[in-house]
């Protein structure tokens, strides 16, 4: 049998699809239903029975354009490590889980079982505020757990939380405690990796043999949990909202 034709390309720029890669196939083992899929590089993959016009397939993909929008964005974050605009369909994470953003007329930013509603406009820096907001809470709810763990940890210690492009946490000479923002995102596991990671720097400012054997005693598996983060670490790459001061 004949390989069925195949036809590459791209919606017209001012279309609702302008940015997405398109292969559409005609396959004769298709007798009615048109199967859509997406592959590896973001590319959108449409089968179609022999007959079907363009135009009938362009239908189809806007009926369901959320999910295609939705797949796009996943698509996108994945290769980035974090999302390249906030609108509506695309995919954040919180606590090493997906959220589904969906903008609309609300004044602010709040869950909704798996979907975070968030303002149609400012709608980056708004998100930005509420993970500040949730990142204060999930940081003091882990080191409260964490911390009675630890022997040498008499009480958790002082700390701050700020957006930071270049690491996860830092433990100053004094004991105080820097931590990235951009936790929250993490699954709790990582997160209390990080904390382990600087509250063993109460005890070993450095990272030399005694460190990591410390590190060993209290966290058994922390060669597997900072492969983990390091996979992650493309989400401290992601540009602050245009001229924003973040609290």
């Amino acid at each position: 049998m004949a390989r069925h034709k195949r036809q590459r390309f791209r919606w017209p720029s001012d279309d609702l699809f302008g940015d997405i890669d398109v292969e559409v196939g005609w396959n004769p083992r298709r007798r009615t239903r048109m199967g859509i899929s997406f592959d590896q590089d973001g590319t959108l993959h449409v089968e179609v029975p022999p007959g079907v016009a363009l135009s009938e397939v362009r239908q189809v993909l806007q009926d369901h354009r959320r999910w295609v929008l939705r797949n796009v964005h996943q698509t996108e974050a994945r290769d980035a490590g974090f999302p390249s605009q906030y609108v509506d369909g695309t995919i954040l994470l919180h606590r090493g889980r997906p959220l589904c953003l969906r903008t609309d007329t609300t004044d602010e930013v709040r869950r909704d079982g798996e979907s975070l509603l968030a303002p149609q406009h400012d709608t980056k820096r708004r998100v930005w505020h509420w993970y500040a907001r949730e990142a204060a809470q999930v940081l003091a709810e882990r080191l409260s757990a964490t911390c009675p763990r630890l022997p040498w940890v008499m009480r958790v210690p002082v700390w701050r939380h700020s957006y930071m492009r270049a690491q996860w946490g830092s433990c100053s000479a004094s004991g105080r405690l820097s931590l990235n923002t951009h936790l929250v995102k993490l699954a709790d596991d990582l997160i209390d990796y990080v904390l382990v990671h600087e509250l063993c720097h109460l005890k070993h400012l450095d990272h030399g043999p005694g460190f990591y054997a410390l590190m060993q005693r209290s966290l058994p598996d922390w060669k597997e949990r900072r492969r983990r983060l390091n996979e992650r670490k493309a989400l401290l790459a992601e540009p602050p909202p245009e001229a924003t001061a973040l609290a």
